[in-house]
């Protein structure tokens, strides 16, 4: 509980802190955004061209804190286990395309795969298709990195799998451009 307490406390006085200054583009960029949670729900929704049928899941997809945050007298958690299911949903949903088109040999789907998913490569996809404002950081971070986007991206993933099964995976995956990868 106190922990949470500190969390929500630096969090105000980062928000205040960033209320009070003035900052141009460049720096609003880099720095921790602000945005209430349903203003990033909203945003992410958006980037990803799929309504969550549970909000809550997409909060949590986003929750990079580490720590469970409290929304409209809910916990949430963080997003590692949707991490973990989400690259799981990646992979297989990759493996899933492969088999239908078998445009390469296993050991060139692996190889090609890994480069792919790759931290840094999906990091890079994810700050191309997502927006720098999604995710929630701790309030000590000072912006938000390809590290961060990259486990967000993974964490939305798994989220939309698990809202909407295989089919609304599928529809985020092409839209964020992942079926133009050539596996």
């Amino acid at each position: 509980m106190a922990t949470r307490n500190r969390i929500v406390q630096a969090y105000q006085a980062k928000l205040l802190a960033n209320q009070a200054k003035q900052a141009n583009p460049a720096e609003q960029a880099e720095q921790v955004n602000t945005m209430m949670p349903t203003d990033r729900i909203a945003l992410c929704e958006s980037k990803l061209a799929y309504k969550f049928n549970d909000a809550l899941l997409c909060l949590q997809a986003i929750n990079n804190t580490g720590a469970d945050i409290q929304h409209q007298d809910q916990k949430v958690g963080s997003n590692q286990t949707l991490q973990l299911q989400g690259e799981i949903a990646i992979r297989a949903w990759f493996g899933k395309h492969w088999y239908e088109k078998k445009t390469s040999a296993p050991q060139d789907f692996f190889r090609r795969l890994e480069d792919i998913l790759a931290p840094d490569k999906l990091g890079e996809k994810a700050v191309a298709t997502l927006d720098m404002n999604c995710p929630i950081v701790d309030a000590n971070a000072e912006k938000v990195g390809k590290a961060t986007m990259e486990k967000t991206l993974k964490a939305l993933c798994g989220a939309v799998k698990k809202d909407g099964g295989e089919g609304a995976l599928d529809g985020v995956m092409q839209h964020l451009g992942f079926g133009e990868y050539r596996v």
